[in-house]
């Protein structure tokens, strides 16, 4: 897909966090949103992480398509959250790329179905430069690679902004997606760049980097990177405060 772009570039605040829990960056996410609502805070930024082990469900998910016992998955040491995203289950873990971006769609000029396919290219690209290619599939969200699921997308969008983004399966353990139905989808297998190329030498830190030239060509954008929250609420003139209950 040919995205096309115009002469001037916007400006997104970008922000490459180690491994983060997923709760911890689901308030920051959502105060942020709220902020821009608001009209508080103007800037678009976007998020580049891993999380710790969890299970998350969209708004409209069912527990039902966790497959293994409550005993089990508490023996397991992985959390499950439910969260405001669309789509259903699905698994993170550390060697998976974690996209948030928290913008503006309106004044970024997308329609939600533009947003979306644009999420998309940023898996089809990045993957395709480690070796795998991945396409879309009839009536599914994410991406996929010999009838297997390789990347996920889940947002919420509010007042045009929005929240959560995507997952690339870059080298983690694949053994939790098997006690789910991932997305709600019955029979479903999902693999990883390092499963499909066996490559040993492929990393996130390598897929951040691509994922990072994607976004500045598929948004046509550039951004001001941030090296930690403080300097970024910094920036933005927001204090801690702005983030308790």
């Amino acid at each position: 897909m040919v995205f096309t772009s115009g002469t001037v570039k916007r400006k997104w605040m970008a922000l490459d966090l180690p491994i983060l829990n997923c709760a911890t960056l689901r308030k920051i996410q959502l105060r942020l949103a709220a902020l821009k609502k608001d009209k508080i805070l103007n800037e678009d930024i976007f998020f580049l992480t891993e999380h710790f082990p969890i299970f998350t469900i969209g708004k409209n998910g069912q527990r039902k398509n966790l497959l293994i016992s409550e005993k089990y998955l508490k023996d397991s040491g992985i959390e499950i959250l439910r969260t405001e995203r669309g789509g259903d289950i699905t698994y993170h873990a550390p060697g998976q790329l974690i996209v948030y971006p928290v913008i503006d769609l309106k004044k970024n000029k997308l329609s939600i179905r533009g947003y979306v396919e644009k999420l998309e290219e940023l898996m089809i690209r990045t993957s395709f430069d480690m070796g795998v290619k991945v396409t879309r599939v009839k009536n599914a969200i994410g991406v996929w690679t010999n009838s297997q699921k390789i990347g996920s997308l889940g947002i919420v969008v509010k007042k045009d902004i929005t929240c959560y983004g995507i997952a690339l399966n870059i080298n983690l353990d694949l053994t939790p997606f098997t006690w789910i139905n991932p997305c709600g989808l019955i029979g479903i297998r999902m693999t990883s760049i390092v499963q499909e190329t066996k490559a040993k030498d492929i990393n996130i830190a390598m897929a951040k980097r691509y994922m990072r030239k994607h976004i500045k060509d598929v948004f046509n954008i550039t951004f001001q990177d941030y090296s930690n929250l403080d300097e970024l609420y910094e920036d933005m003139k927001i204090s801690d405060q702005m983030f308790e209950d």
